[in-house]
């Protein structure tokens, strides 16, 4: 172990001779006497406590997902498949497609009669991970393999762990060639199945697992990750009490090993110069490194501000085995300013839920910028096998009474010459630090820090909830804040002056610039005239325009060149609130590099997102549109200022422009739906469709049982308002909605729709104006696609919605009324559906091996849904039903509008008490039309020619 000290001379060599041997023992006391968690360490318990009997044995491996393994295809990517071999039996899991992370979450089950004892005593188990070939035989990424009484030993005979894969068939891949995440459960005569909760929280899943299952003669190599945390700024008040209202202190974690954590300051801008390590172990499942903020209480758990992660792979890493000093020859070993977001810290624990203590652990995206941490980061291998670190508790820690009490006994036998063993003060031997009270880092090592002009205006809001209450739009970036006036929400709209709204905020922040950057900035100093417009157009196309550069210098030109080679990732997020009162119930959230882009220079329509931690919005309400403009400047020149004003001066006419609107009547003619998520526990939902236009709302019927609803209907929305400009115009607001009797009704995805594209202008100087076929109704129908939950900028949702639109003006609907009353709908054919349903093959377990599963039909516009009988013949999961039915049903002479078949498979079981859904699906029905003749040419010659294609085919051919 190896220390450092403040002091030097005989006394440091004694002093640490002798912390070293009292450490030494203090970890082997917490080790093998005072870890009440002692008897975890090792998985696999011991055998011998356990026995047997002959009978019947159920064995369940669930197998979770992989990580990191190895490629074997050409992309350098695999087509990962699991093959798990159980005694004689074995079963394999689907293919995932070019990845080296894949999901399962498969439960398999092995059922043995009449196992004789010796068969399960001498039993294994064999999990192997193939990368699956369509011509060529599987190729094995990696296996591991254990024998069965290692897991019935252990408690409710179950084994839960990651296992690091290796191919032992093979000399050349003898190291990891990935890891498996999995459980195996035994039950035997007489065993119980035991439920338990879930083991791994997402918590512990992003620091990765350290207790990973390794074949014993795979080599093992030491390292520790040293992290220098200097200072922290901004930090929120998180007491009541006190001055500062904050006793900070960080905390580092890395797996499941005990972590370490810095001296505890009573400031919102603390000053540490700490040297922090954490040891870890390849090979190994690292995962990520945990930096989290916290807010010390004497009598209560401690507060999280907010927690970062860090790769540690990814860490520079010190090669020097004798230096203390960081790699400080790779560019990325600098010190570093790294944004801390988290929940709003004015809110209850009990307010927050779940969604918030997420964000406070990082594990999902924070809503608030809570601060600001300085640190450098790096790893070093070291060669001391039994290297340990006794972390100095700060504050109370139940679980480590007796290490608290051991820690104590040498803290007091060295008194003030003790060294803490994972902290300790940087300023007093590091060449980078002043030997003053401040103790902040020399220039050269502080982050480079220039100004820059955030500058924003907010034009008018749509959709938006609280009616008649007053709102505000504030607009943060790191401590700085701005809001506009006050304004009342009237038929869920609100306008802002956007003359009096348009505000900025000069401030100052930090950038960095490695080696690299620097060269390139120091390259372009010799260009010429002609070289330097070259490179601009190459380097940030499309952001400034010809006639604009050409009114710079050669100095100017090269600073606009100067800030393409800078990292701005040290500038804080730009947040956008709607507040009500105190409260934040709505926000948007920007990285500063989209806002030194010109992506949101032009006046945009955005959508808000609804603050998770409030739940201050209703479910039938929705956060709102906003129309605005943003762009951040850096200005240490007059250059971007000047482009600033130029920008804003060419929508100063926003504010007349957007005030000229005319009425409309907005209609909707919504055909059906299909792909749509189950949202109820039957395997369908009862769908209906909202639409939202700049205050007005519109619903559907409601379809019950079904996820391919078909409608044949108009959803109408009088006097809306539409602006002169449709430039200017909010998009449409469609949602999918599952109708709920006793609870709220879910929403199962979301569709923005711009209403430019129905607009056209006859000449430049000539006024928008609705096209022909819109205003008639004509236009062909589409399919929306790809919709979102949340946000557009989240991950895409599940189904799509055929619509057309029609938009007419109120005057000329007012004077016309008839010539706008019917829709042209498709044709319909009266028809009769036959179904022969054969059976069922390989379905499988939802928990349980299915015991007696039944088939359940439905078309989107029928309101019965069949079903079949159950059955378990042969067996439960290839059931067989031998039943044929038919039902009157309307299909669409064109194909293109033709309903999907639902298909939907339960199993009942506790004698027909309750039921599972196993498996959902949909089938077009399109290619099964006898009048669709190019779908149907297939079947026409499998079974015989049903209609001359040589004449043509109308409704009257149908018999």
């Amino acid at each position: 172990m190896k220390f450092k000290s403040v002091f030097g001379g005989k006394t440091q060599e004694k002093v640490q001779a002798a912390a070293q041997q009292a450490a030494q023992d203090v970890t082997q006391k917490v080790r093998e006497g005072n870890n009440p968690e002692n008897e975890e360490e090792n998985p696999l318990l011991d055998v011998h406590n356990e026995a047997f009997q002959s009978g019947d044995y159920l064995i369940q491996v669930h197998i979770f997902e992989a990580r990191e393994l190895k490629g074997k295809d050409s992309s350098g990517t695999s087509d990962p498949l699991v093959v798990v071999k159980c005694l004689d039996q074995k079963q394999t899991t689907d293919q995932k497609k070019q990845t080296k992370n894949a999901i399962w979450d498969r439960v398999m089950f092995f059922q043995f009669r009449n196992l004789d004892r010796e068969d399960i005593e001498s039993g294994t188990i064999e999990i192997s991970v193939f990368d699956a070939n369509s011509i060529l035989s599987n190729e094995i990424i990696g296996s591991f393999e254990i024998d069965i009484p290692s897991i019935y030993a252990n408690k409710n005979h179950k084994l839960k762990s990651w296992a690091g894969l290796i191919d032992s068939r093979s000399q050349k891949h003898r190291d990891i060639q990935g890891y498996l995440k999995f459980s195996v459960t035994i039950l035997g005569p007489q065993d119980e199945q035991v439920i338990e909760e879930e083991e791994m929280s997402d918590e512990e899943d992003e620091l990765g697992m350290t207790k990973v299952l390794l074949p014993p003669r795979l080599e093992k190599e030491d390292w520790i990750v040293i992290c220098q945390i200097f200072e922290a700024n901004h930090l929120p008040r998180m007491d009541t009490l006190g001055k500062e209202g904050i006793d900070a202190f960080v905390s580092l974690k890395l797996g499941s090993n005990p972590g370490a954590h810095s001296a505890i300051v009573i400031s919102r801008d603390p000053i540490w110069n700490q040297e922090l390590h954490l040891p870890f172990t390849t090979p190994g499942m690292i995962g990520k490194m945990r930096l989290t903020l916290f807010d010390y209480d004497k009598t209560s758990s401690n507060d999280r501000v907010g927690t970062i992660y860090f790769d540690v792979t990814q860490l520079p890493e010190q090669t020097d085995e004798n230096s203390i000093e960081p790699p400080i020859e790779n560019n990325n070993c600098k010190p570093i300013w790294y944004n801390v977001y988290a929940s709003p810290k004015n809110l209850s624990d009990i307010v927050k839920r779940e969604k918030g203590k997420k964000m406070d652990l990082g594990l999902i995206q924070g809503t608030c910028y809570v601060g600001r941490v300085l640190v450098r980061l790096w790893k070093k291998k070291v060669h001391d096998a039994r290297m340990e670190y006794v972390n100095l508790p700060r504050g109370r820690d139940p679980k480590n009474s007796q290490r608290v009490k051991e820690v104590k006994k040498l803290k007091k036998m060295f008194q003030k010459h003790f060294v803490d063993f994972y902290a300790y003060d940087l300023k007093a031997h590091h060449h980078s630090f002043q030997d003053t009270k401040v103790g902040r880092l020399e220039s050269l090592e502080i982050p480079e820090e220039i100004f820059f002009t955030l500058r924003w205006t907010i034009f008018e809001g749509v959709n938006l909830p609280f009616e008649n209450k007053d709102i505000t739009i504030e607009v943060s970036i790191g401590p700085h804040t701005k809001e506009t006036s006050s304004q009342t929400i009237k038929s869920g709209s609100v306008r802002f002056d956007s003359i009096k709204e348009d505000k900025f905020l000069k401030i100052k922040f930090p950038i960095q610039r490695n080696e690299k950057q620097k060269q390139q900035i120091l390259s372009i100093q010799n260009f010429n005239r002609q070289q330097l417009f070259q490179e601009i157009r190459t380097k940030i196309p499309g952001q400034w325009k010809e006639d604009e550069l050409a009114q710079l210098t050669d100095d100017q030109l090269k600073s606009v060149l100067e800030y393409n080679y800078i990292d701005f990732s040290m500038v804080p997020d730009i947040f956008i609130y709607l507040t009500k009162g105190s409260e934040k119930t709505a926000y948007l959230r920007y990285p500063a590099k989209k806002l030194l882009s010109n992506d949101l220079v032009n006046p945009t329509w955005v959508l808000l997102k609804e603050e998770p931690c409030l739940n201050a919005i209703s479910p039938d309400e929705m956060a709102g549109n906003l129309l605005f403009r943003m762009k951040l400047y850096p200005v240490p020149t007059n250059i971007f200022e000047t482009r600033a004003e130029r920008d804003w001066a060419k929508y100063q006419i926003v504010k007349e422009s957007s005030a000229k609107r005319n009425t409309y009547e907005l209609r909707c003619h919504l055909y059906m739906a299909n792909e749509l998520p189950a949202a109820d526990d039957n395997g369908s939902l009862d769908p209906y469709i909202t639409i939202r236009y700049s205050g007005v709302k519109g619903s559907s019927t409601v379809k019950p049982r079904t996820t391919a609803p078909v409608w044949f209907e108009t959803i109408s929305l009088p006097n809306v308002q539409i602006p002169d400009d449709i430039l200017l115009a909010p998009p449409i607001f469609i949602e999918i909605k599952d109708k709920d009797f006793l609870t709220a009704d879910d929403t199962v995805g979301r569709f923005n729709v711009s209403i430019n594209n129905f607009f056209e202008k006859l000449g430049q100087d000539k006024p928008w104006t609705v096209k022909q076929d819109i205003l008639k109704g004509q236009s062909d129908p589409y399919w929306l696609d790809n919709p979102f939950l949340e946000h557009p900028d989240d991950p895409v949702g599940q189904g799509r919605v055929m619509v057309s639109w029609q938009i007419i003006p109120m005057n000329i609907l007012v004077s016309n009324p008839q010539q706008f009353e019917d829709h042209e709908w498709p044709q319909m054919i009266d028809s009769v559906l036959e179904l022969t349903v054969v059976g069922c093959r390989g379905l499988i377990p939802n928990p349980f091996p299915p015991q007696f599963p039944f088939v359940e039909f439905d078309v989107g516009n029928e309101k019965k849904a069949l079903r079949t009988k159950p059955s378990r013949v042969p067996s439960g999961s290839d059931p067989n039903y031998l039943e044929v039915y038919s039902f009157r049903i309307a299909l669409p002479l064109d194909p293109k509008y033709s309903p999907y078949l639902n298909v939907r498979i339960f199993d009942v079981h506790l004698q027909g008490l309750a039921k599972s859904m196993l498996a959902a699906g949909s089938i077009s029905l399109s290619k099964y039309l006898p009048w669709n003749l190019i779908e149907f040419d297939e079947l026409q010659k499998k079974n015989g020619v049903f209609f001359d294609p040589s004449v043509p085919f109308t409704s009257d051919k149908i018999k």
